[in-house]
């Protein structure tokens, strides 16, 4: 249909047309965002930067002090991720065992093979200092996505990073820095799923929770959580049901992926989906010894679970930073009441509920100086369970700088400055005490200084060693032979052979007073037949053994120095 009206309708000339365009407003570009964008980006290239030199440089001084592997199980975990390529079964996958789970020796595979990064335990070292710097980053990003303050951010960070057991620990091979930058990155990529409804986030947090779920069993218990509240939240966006077990199912199938590997794996490894949980080696078992003795003081007791733990999170973390962390919450809490991410933000106290959880059914312990009482065996066990709660902690101190909205710019500069005056404080009064440096130096949970060790790095000149591996600690790395020159439990058929014939095998023999040492189960070592072929060549207060082929010359063969095995000679327990 032909409009009447057009051909009366004046005709414009070029010049009106360019007049008319020319004031039509043009728009104005957002420099306050960009420089906001700007702003908040020096503040993480600054968290970055604080947290590397922090690694570093406490690296450089516990490796100089001898300090970075004082912990037992820091021997353990670069003896398992060593041994994929160095035992006598090269290259079994089975060397990763059943008990921890192996995300932190697969990520030191690429540096354990280098004897120097092995002996020196900085192939774990290298893992957990980049998983530091993870940590720091994703505690900034989360907490900027809470309060969108990049100064707010930084101070809380700093909770994190310059606390004095998390930089220790950060030093060493054992596995809490793996944990946490897990830990972090998924409830990172949750919160955005819960402030964007965004499925790409939502699949994110799932892998990271798959490899969350596979570096510490911390883990399971976020995962748990998660899953609830992927359908709390969708619930509460009023999705459909196709679409909430969808999403459900999303999360719940790759972030669970990692659990069901590791049935699947103690099934057929060791015939036993929960050989983790219940076997021989599992931290259950371990601890039913103390229970026995009446030293698992916390078992079914809520109110000594709570107040150990309680007590742990507080010396490690300091009053001030769990003042400010609980102020912080209720702030953010005040301001945000129940929206959707206040459920991500309730989800990072997780790590306290779980540890509550297995002190109470026995599948932890922890001694806590000044709460152990005079009874225990020693007032220092597993405090680096209470590193768990560091990085929750840093986050919810930036609500708190935040919450100050005024308009005098200059007092919530002054008010920022105190909150950060106060982390600073806080870290330098709790360096003076560092109770996860002092576990290691004077707990039960310290590597004993074995008189073994030192003999075999003088007189070892070749030959299989055999050994019980899990009782024994002589630690090859130190004593100069390579885990292939090992035959232990995990030798399989040539374990067998060994036990049955040791002088066909085995040079060495190294037997520790342990009822569950495997070796000494199998050898009647007063019998003639063994007397006549293995003499006992060194001991130790350890009650460790080291046995010698009588047909093989004993020859000295290395000059050790006098700092040899100085790493482990802080330890108290001789």
């Amino acid at each position: 249909m032909v409009d009447a009206d057009a051909d009366s309708r004046p005709v414009r000339s070029n010049t009106e047309s360019l007049l008319a365009i020319s004031t039509l407003p043009l728009p104005i570009p957002r420099i306050e965002h960009k420089e906001k964008t700007r702003e908040r980006d020096i503040w993480f290239m600054l968290t970055i930067l604080v947290a590397l030199v922090g690694s570093i440089a406490s690296t450089i001084y516990y490796y100089n002090a001898h300090e970075t592997l004082l912990y037992s199980d820091s021997h353990s975990h670069l003896g398992i991720a060593r041994r994929l390529f160095d035992s006598s079964n090269p290259w079994d996958i089975t060397q990763l065992g059943a008990v921890w789970l192996p995300l932190p020796h697969i990520l030191m595979w690429p540096f354990v093979w280098n004897d120097f990064l092995w002996h020196s335990g900085l192939a774990g070292s290298i893992v957990s200092m980049t998983c530091y710097l993870i940590t720091a980053c994703y505690i900034y990003k989360f907490a900027f996505r809470l309060t969108r303050n990049g100064a707010a951010s930084i101070i809380g960070t700093s909770a994190f990073i310059l606390n004095p057991d998390v930089l220790y620990i950060q030093t060493t091979p054992l596995s809490e820095m793996v944990c946490a930058a897990t830990f972090m990155a998924s409830s990172y990529y949750f919160l955005r799923w819960a402030q964007e409804d965004r499925t790409c986030y939502l699949s994110l947090s799932a892998a990271a929770m798959f490899l969350a779920t596979l570096s510490r069993y911390d883990n399971w218990a976020l995962f748990l959580v998660f899953l609830v509240l992927v359908g709390v939240i969708s619930w509460v966006r009023h999705l459909s049901r196709a679409e909430l077990l969808a999403h459900i199912i999303i999360y719940g199938s790759l972030a669970s992926f990692g659990i069901m590997l590791w049935f699947i794996w103690n099934k057929v490894i060791f015939g036993n989906p929960l050989y983790f949980q219940d076997g021989p080696y599992s931290a259950a078992t371990q601890n039913s010894a103390f229970l026995k003795i009446g030293q698992l003081f916390t078992y079914h007791s809520v109110f000594l679970s709570i107040k150990f733990y309680g007590a742990d999170v507080v010396q490690i973390l300091g009053q001030a930073v769990i003042l400010l962390a609980a102020l912080g919450l209720v702030a953010y809490l005040i301001a945000n009441r129940w929206k959707k991410e206040t459920f991500v933000v309730l989800a990072l106290l997780t790590p306290f509920v779980f540890y509550v959880y297995s002190l109470y059914s026995g599948n932890a312990i922890i001694y806590v100086p000044g709460m152990e009482p005079t009874t225990a065996v020693n007032p220092l066990f597993n405090v680096r369970y209470g590193i768990a709660m560091a990085a929750p902690c840093a986050v919810l101190v930036a609500p708190l700088v935040a919450s100050l909205r005024i308009k005098w710019r200059m007092l919530a500069t002054v008010f920022q400055i105190v909150v950060l005056t106060t982390v600073i404080g806080q870290a330098m009064l709790t360096s003076h005490t560092n109770i996860v440096l002092e576990d290691g130096l004077h707990g039960i949970s310290c590597e004993i200084p074995l008189a073994t060790n030192r003999f075999l790095a003088q007189y070892y000149n070749g030959g299989k060693v055999l050994e019980d591996n899990f009782t024994s600690r002589v630690d090859g790395g130190e004593a100069g032979f390579n885990f292939r020159d090992v035959i232990y439990e995990g030798s399989g058929d040539l374990w067998s052979k060994a036990i049955e014939h040791p002088a066909r095998y085995a040079k060495w023999i190294v037997l520790n007073s342990n009822p569950d040492d495997l070796v000494r189960l199998h050898m009647e070592i007063n019998n003639n037949e063994f007397l006549t072929q293995y003499t006992l060549v060194a001991s130790d207060k350890s009650s460790t053994r080291l046995y010698h082929l009588k047909s093989d010359p004993l020859v000295k063969v290395h000059s050790i120095p006098d700092n040899f095995l100085s790493e482990y000679s802080k330890c108290a327990i001789h």
